[in-house]
């Protein structure tokens, strides 16, 4: 989702109102690849072509000035945890993604129902947005999937309120961290077969790991390289298996996508001629069960981000 806004400004208010910082950390060039976490008060920031700075704590705020040229890419992808999928053989739920910096909550899939009837083996639920998917039924139940991260402040569908939150809100930026994408959630592990000391479940896909939140911040933005806070996949479920000859373990659940972080440009004279990006990962699919066990339910895909433009 993309906002653009003009915010006023109020009589008497310069140009430091508008939080371009003091410049204390001076001219900043980066012409190798690193890590760029925190808050940044420079006169000048580059990132040379070729080169990636690595958004490792999952927040970064770059003031400027002068300007912020990024040729290279600043790479916030992947920053928040996702949910762990459960193990083989437990039938087990599937653990929620990181809360990180917030996001949305979303139910996962729901495991299989346990019927004694080896020829009513169900499939898990898929999970919904970003959150994991079910396991699928052996004899025994498959366990439910994880969770996306835990509620934020702001809710996706109240989004677009932020265009008034942002417009009298500079000194308050940071609170947008609130915003950064979550973990998607774990899949649910499948239920055994009739006999479980050889059937057993298949292990659920773990969740894929949420974009963080970076906001540039100068009289002059220019963005000809990459910009990112993508949320990273789920992977696949694992299929119900046996130790010797297949038989009727379920399916583990995928794990859900990351959901898209948060991405913040503010300038009078904003450039994105590059590329610019919070979208969301996929969710991994079901593994399949054997025999008469119930297939994982696939992964919720994550949530896209958020990408804010103040000109």
């Amino acid at each position: 989702m993309v906002l653009n806004t003009d915010p006023p400004i109020a009589a008497g208010e310069s140009a430091g109102a508008l939080h371009y910082g003091d410049g204390s950390d001076g001219e900043l060039i980066r012409t190798a690849n690193g890590t760029e976490n925190g808050n940044l008060y420079t006169t000048r920031y580059e990132v040379q072509a070729g080169v990636t700075r690595t958004v490792s704590n999952g927040i970064l705020v770059i003031h400027a000035t002068e300007e912020i040229v990024i040729d290279g890419t600043l790479d916030a992808s992947g920053v928040i945890a996702g949910g762990t999928g459960a193990g083989k053989n437990t039938g087990g739920d599937g653990s929620p993604g990181g809360g990180g910096s917030g996001g949305w909550f979303v139910n996962g899939g729901t495991g299989g129902a346990a019927p004694l009837d080896r020829n009513n083996h169900v499939a898990g639920d898929p999970g919904g947005p970003s959150a994991g998917g079910g396991g699928g039924c052996g004899y025994l139940s498959g366990g439910r999937g994880g969770d996306s991260g835990s509620v934020s402040n702001y809710s996706q569908p109240d989004a677009a309120a932020l265009t008034t939150f942002l417009s009298g809100a500079w000194d308050s930026v940071y609170d947008l961290s609130a915003l950064a994408g979550t973990g998607g959630g774990g899949g649910g592990s499948g239920g055994m077969g009739t006999d479980d000391s050889i059937n057993y479940g298949g292990a659920g896909g773990d969740g894929g790991d949420g974009g963080g939140f970076v906001a540039l911040i100068a009289p002059k933005v220019v963005v000809n390289g990459a910009v990112l806070a993508d949320g990273t996949d789920g992977t696949d479920g694992k299929q119900g298996g046996n130790n010797s000859d297949p038989h009727d373990g379920g399916g583990g659940g995928g794990g859900g996508g990351g959901s898209g972080g948060v991405l913040i440009f503010v300038s009078p004279k904003l450039d994105l001629s590059g590329t610019v990006s919070a979208a969301g990962g996929a969710g991994g699919n079901g593994g399949g069960g054997l025999n008469d066990g119930g297939a994982g339910g696939a992964g919720g895909d994550g949530y896209a981000g958020l990408i804010v433009q103040i000109n």
